[in-house]
């Protein structure tokens, strides 16, 4: 939004959302966005086998996560020189496909926006993705499926979810 200023901080998708297996976001702009108003992507983040911490994004603080299985995000930005980073110009008609493990921030995120930017986001899991309840910050998306009979660490399999198929 306009004048906000807490713009995502690095982070990757994966633990937002109740799902694991092979999973990508497509990202539309619903109107033309400079470099600055989008988003950066690190290289190669989603081949590094980690699940991170999710951080809640007003604050900046991650969520409380129980288990080891969450490693906190690097510090990317101390260490800038390690790796390679990718952003582009999008413009409507525009979208970006990157993987749930692909860390990433919003650009401009330690200023404060200058025009709301709208976008529309889908998300697609290939066959071997499951339905797998992260943790106490994803509980009432979790107990909304499982009331729709979506069955823990089973395949999806709920009517809110449809398969799509290639032609």
């Amino acid at each position: 939004e306009a004048g906000a200023s807490n713009g995502a901080p690095w982070h990757h998708d994966e633990p937002y959302f109740d799902f694991g297996g092979t999973l990508c976001i497509i990202w539309i702009p619903l109107e033309r966005a400079p470099i600055e108003d989008g988003l950066t992507f690190v290289r190669g983040s989603h081949r590094w086998g980690q699940l991170y911490v999710a951080p809640e994004f007003s604050e900046n603080v991650p969520f409380v996560c129980e288990g080891n299985q969450y490693q906190p995000v690097p510090d990317i930005d101390a260490h800038s020189a390690d790796y390679e980073f990718l952003s582009w110009e999008v413009d409507v008609g525009d979208c970006l496909v990157f993987d749930f493990r692909t860390l990433h921030c919003v650009t401009n995120r330690d200023q404060s926006a200058q025009q709301s930017q709208r976008r529309m986001t889908f998300r697609f899991g290939a066959d071997n993705t499951i339905f797998s309840p992260r943790g106490k910050w994803t509980e009432e998306t979790s107990s909304f499926l499982m009331d729709l009979g979506q069955k823990p660490n089973g395949p999806i399999d709920c009517d809110l979810m449809p398969k799509v198929w290639a032609l």
